[in-house]
């Protein structure tokens, strides 16, 4: 290491870390911090050319008081080595701009307050410590078991979780962010990403959610649950259970490997408003008991409901519906069920109230994304170097303005050369092509050789 703290109280300003570790360990770091009463302040000083230039936080490290963890110019973040708990009556912030890494298996769990508000320029980033997939850490958890396990999370990425954890047991183990027994306050996700995370041991198929919610409040706007899970019998993108109260405002859920929303049990409340949920691989949404669900429900909160690859929304506990009126279902002509028989929109099940619809999507509800097509081979024998390939389409009506497409290569690969030529980033091992403005239905296709 280029500096240990144990159990000190240390301030870093303006010192450049360079050249530190041999690669003999994971724990070659530029900074290791350990002891919960350590303080560990720092501004304006540079990582770079070190094994690793991270500060490495082990267990509990000055966790003994609220605690900073600071943005850096050049840095590649900080990461706990092993689960990383937040007790009861202490805040961690975080400061735009860190990037947060778990290593394998690690989980950060907040028992305390966690205060993370990024920027639209400066986001925080939750992930793995090697940001490239998932499965790769357990992922951020709020347990208010204790009295608190509060949070407010804004401009951040929460990716790449699913290895299980500490607080959900079962098969509910493959989780971004899980919330539990939070009910003396709430957790708040504003402008926040999450994606990727299932849970495998290469013979089970575990519930797998971007957000998993067990007796808690949360409040959910403008945010985005995509592309998580890997398609078993419990996943979803948002899993509601318990008596939990959430609501749902301006946000997508889209391209998860299972229904979008998922609502168990006969106590919770949950409410979506002015949100696109679509093109998740089950359904739009779930009632799988006598929850209360609330689809819109109003005619300034409507949902865009499409897409999906079963029903938009299934109330398929008997006693139970859902209240899913004001919505657009993919036609002006309303949903497909047996009620509405020109109807040739998203099909709903019975018990599901969708009278008035809306004829055309909310111009409010957000418009989703654009979702590259990746092309190669599955194997790939050691030292062969093979061509990658990526398929953009702008599937909007709408132009796509300065699109980018961002490639997160494989980590046990090596950048040759791409076409057109990329800006390749080796600390986060990226290829970056900058595609313009795309028309609506134009395709862009590029390629890197790895």
């Amino acid at each position: 290491h280029g500096l240990l703290v144990s159990n000190s109280v240390v301030t870093l300003t303006d010192t450049l870390f360079t050249g530190i570790g041999g690669g003999d360990t994971t724990d070659d770091v530029a900074v290791y911090v350990q002891g919960e009463d350590s303080v560990l302040e720092m501004h304006d000083n540079t990582f770079t050319g070190n094994i690793k230039d991270r500060v490495l936080l082990m267990p509990d490290a000055m966790m003994g008081h609220d605690t900073t963890l600071y943005a850096q110019p050049v840095f590649d973040g900080y990461e706990l080595q092993g689960d990383y708990t937040v007790p009861s009556g202490i805040t961690l912030t975080v400061e735009p701009g860190v990037i947060l890494r778990g290593s394998a298996s690690t989980e950060l769990l907040v028992r305390g307050h966690l205060q993370a508000l990024g920027t639209p320029t400066n986001p925080i980033t939750f992930t793995s410590s090697t940001d490239s997939g998932p499965h790769e850490w357990a992922g951020l958890l709020f347990d208010g078991s204790g009295g608190a396990g509060t949070g407010h999370v804004r401009h951040a990425s929460i990716r790449y979780g699913g290895s299980g954890t500490t607080i959900i047991d079962g098969y509910h183990r493959g989780s971004n962010l899980a919330v539990y027994d939070v009910v003396a306050g709430e957790v708040r996700l504003e402008h926040v990403v999450v994606e990727q995370a299932f849970h495998s041991d290469g013979w089970h198929f575990y519930g797998d959610h971007g957000l998993y919610v067990n007796n808690s409040q949360v409040a959910v706007a403008s945010s985005t649950f995509k592309n998580n899970c890997d398609g078993g019998t419990y996943d979803s993108g948002v899993y509601v259970t318990g008596l939990s109260h959430v609501l749902i405002d301006d946000s997508v859920i889209q391209y998860n490997a299972a229904s979008g929303i998922v609502v168990e049990g006969d106590e919770a409340f949950v409410r979506v408003t002015g949100s696109l949920v679509a093109d998740n691989q089950g359904d739009g949404v779930e009632n799988q008991g006598m929850a209360t669900v609330i689809l819109s429900g109003d005619l300034d909160s409507g949902n865009a409901i499409h897409g999906n690859a079963s029903l938009g929304a299934n109330q398929t506990g008997l006693s139970g519906q859902i209240i899913a009126t004001y919505n657009y279902w993919g036609d002006p002509s309303g949903p497909t069920h047996s009620g509405n028989p020109g109807g040739t929109g998203e099909p709903v099940s019975d018990r599901v109230l969708y009278e008035p619809w809306l004829a055309e999507a909310p111009s409010e509800t957000p418009r989703g994304e654009v979702r590259p097509q990746a092309f190669g081979p599955s194997f790939v024998s050691p030292g062969e170097t093979v061509n990658l390939g990526f398929l953009v389409h702008n599937v909007l009506t709408e132009t796509l303005e300065s699109a980018i497409l961002v490639a997160h290569l494989p980590r046990e690969a090596e950048y040759v050369q791409s076409s057109p030529n990329a800006e390749y980033w080796p600390q986060r091992h990226q290829a970056v092509w900058k595609l313009g403005d795309m028309a609506p239905d134009e395709q862009v296709s590029v390629a890197v050789q790895v």
